[in-house]
């Protein structure tokens, strides 16, 4: 089998990102290693050893990562003409769009101009999209093409869709989104998975005086790090042997600092930065419980992450979580309410029993829905079935 990978993300790097970085690497890492006469297009490569399969890198260090669509575009034009190049000279079993896809926002001009003309397209994985937002009061020339342009970047994204082979979503919320303009025999939900690692439950650990939370992800305002804040301050009025621990950077980090002073629990609160993706499960090990409240979140890897380190959860009631988290291992709240957080957290730290029940359960849901193994193999049938086809 030889396959296409175009685009693979942005981004294709085997050791410091962790989410949907992690997610298109994998994929096309572990097929590029079983199928090596396969080729990945991605935008910047980073990269710690050699790979047995070819590898296209497109945007200079300067570039976006496609935080925009003014960057998709830019990237969706580079990769389409290298594609035009590329299959013009070589034959391919499959071409698969291994992320980034937004629903709306983003497109790809391979299957909207039958470039791959018999070959089997594959898209996704992706989850629900976010809301995009436009600043009425930004009126510069950039701002109000990007407006004009959105119906038609929405419809040319649509199109994409319909003129795929198979779309892969993360979840059930995502598959009944597109099924208003699609099939629901072409889309199949496959989630992001995360690797195994050895683990050990420790009893112990839970009946230990002092309690250490964990929360991990970009210090963005979607992500609520101003609400976890929030119910710290509450919690260690209750249990003051709490300490929480962020791992993560982002635009937001000196407003929570300040935050973080003003409700007087800078001694409670360790900012750790940016960890590389390979060194973040110490953090998850020597943590008692995950906690986050995010404001939206089409699926939460981080979820998966504390899952499989055992972690119990509590989190924000939202698309994401919602799909994800079990009664029997995590409690989901309502978004905005730092009390109802701060009151499950100390509840369920007073119940060492619970919280062990608790991370049973979480291991055993990964090991049975999220762990890499399975979901390749997923993948590779539904490469199987395309190729039977």
């Amino acid at each position: 089998m030889r396959i296409l990978f175009c685009p693979c993300h942005y981004l294709f790097d085997d050791s410091t990102r962790g989410s949907e970085y992690g997610l298109a690497f994998e994929i096309a890492d572990f097929f590029g290693r079983k199928y090596p006469e396969s080729v990945v297009v991605t935008g910047k490569i980073h990269l710690t050893s050699q790979k047995p399969y070819k590898i296209i890198g497109l945007l200079k260090e300067t570039d976006s990562l496609g935080q925009s669509i003014s960057s998709a575009l830019h990237f969706n034009y580079k990769y389409t003409f290298l594609a035009l190049r590329l299959l013009k000279q070589e034959k391919f079993d499959i071409i698969h769009h291994v992320r980034p896809f937004n629903v709306g926002t983003t497109f790809n001009l391979i299957p909207l101009l039958g470039l791959n003309r018999k070959t089997p397209f594959v898209i996704g994985s992706f989850c629900s999209p976010y809301p995009l937002t436009h600043n009425p009061h930004d009126l510069s020339l950039k701002k109000i093409t990007l407006r004009l342009i959105t119906p038609l970047v929405y419809w040319l994204s649509i199109q994409t869709l319909k003129r795929s082979t198979k779309i892969i979503v993360h979840d059930g919320v995502t598959k009944k989104l597109l099924t208003r303009h699609l099939s629901e025999s072409k889309i199949v939900i496959i989630p992001p998975g995360e690797k195994d690692r050895p683990f050990r439950l420790s009893r112990s650990k839970y009946y230990q005086p002092k309690f250490e939370l964990l929360s991990v992800g970009f210090l963005i305002e979607r992500k609520g790090y101003d609400i976890v804040l929030r119910a710290i301050a509450e919690a260690v009025q209750q249990n003051p042997n709490i300490t929480l621990r962020i791992v993560g950077d982002g635009e937001e980090e000196r407003h929570l600092l300040d935050l973080a002073q003003q409700l007087r629990i800078t001694q409670h609160v360790i900012f750790e930065g940016f960890i590389e993706h390979s060194k973040i499960y110490q953090y998850y090990d020597q943590a008692h419980l995950y906690i986050s409240m995010p404001r939206q979140e089409g699926f939460g890897q981080v979820y998966v992450e504390a899952m499989a380190r055992g972690l119990p959860i509590i989190t924000s009631s939202n698309v994401g979580s919602n799909q994800i988290i079990h009664k029997k291992f995590g409690l989901l709240v309502p978004q905005e309410d730092s009390k109802a957080l701060a009151n499950e957290i100390v509840r369920l730290l007073n119940a060492p029993e619970k919280m062990i029940a608790m991370s049973r359960h979480a291991r055993k849901h990964f090991k049975d829905c999220y762990e890499w193994k399975n979901i390749r193999q997923q993948y590779g049938s539904l490469y199987d079935e395309l190729l039977e086809q």
